[in-house]
């Protein structure tokens, strides 16, 4: 079974539903959002990037395979690279325990005897 990661995207509550979009366009998985302000110091969020407004963060499970496009999509369609404008970063997934959880969280069935 191919490795996923897992993405965290951070970006103001207004960009939510867009975010959501462009990562489903390419990779249509589980999305957790929550919606925060924060408690970090002002200094802390313009090193980076975060702003003071409200946030949502989405926590996405991705394939290996399609981290580069998804991140690129984002970067270009969002403007990431823009201060106060989000940040997106991933997590290796190197272990989750049990096939339920697997099958939950990359939406797709898993065979007993395949590997992750």
């Amino acid at each position: 079974m191919e490795k996923h990661k897992l993405m965290i995207l951070i970006v103001s509550d207004e960009e939510e539903q867009k975010a959501g979009k462009l990562i489903n366009k390419i990779s249509p998985s589980l999305q957790f959002i929550h919606m925060g302000k924060g408690t970090a110091e002002i200094a802390a969020l313009d090193e980076l990037g975060a702003g003071r407004a409200p946030k949502a963060v989405i926590f996405s499970v991705i394939p290996e395979s399609l981290v580069t496009k998804v991140l690129d999509l984002l970067n270009k369609r969002l403007y990431l690279d823009e201060p106060n404008s989000g940040i997106v970063f991933t997590i290796d997934l190197t272990a989750v325990s049990g096939l339920g959880a697997l099958q939950y969280l990359t939406g797709r069935e898993v065979k007993r005897n395949e590997k992750s």
